[in-house]
């Protein structure tokens, strides 16, 4: 049986622990991704497409929906579970732009 894949973009002091729990778990094909070199586990290329879970823990900014939807697109997740401090209204707007559920 193929374990549930799950990338987890942004891999500072939320998304690295959130990583590892996952890994750790052992239940699950866990990817990690972070634009600083020095913290990503893996290359963008070598997640396989789709993943079941996308988690995103990367710094909120007016660019954070595009940023997130750019990840759903290329990486088509059945969820988007977002770990970062964000605006009232952002995973609405997440889940209505992307048509998955948003946590």
């Amino acid at each position: 049986m193929q374990k549930e894949r799950v990338l987890v973009v942004g891999l500072g002091e939320v998304g690295g622990a959130v990583y590892e729990i996952l890994r750790d778990s052992g239940r699950f094909g866990v990817y990690g991704y972070d634009v600083d070199p020095s913290k990503t586990v893996h290359k963008l290329e070598e997640v396989p497409r789709p993943v079941e879970y996308l988690h995103v823990a990367i710094p909120y900014s007016q660019r954070f929906l595009d940023a997130v939807a750019s990840y759903a697109e290329e990486f088509k997740p059945r969820m988007v579970i977002v770990h970062s401090t964000v605006a009232p209204g952002t995973t609405r707007s997440l889940h209505v732009r992307l048509g998955v559920p948003v946590a």
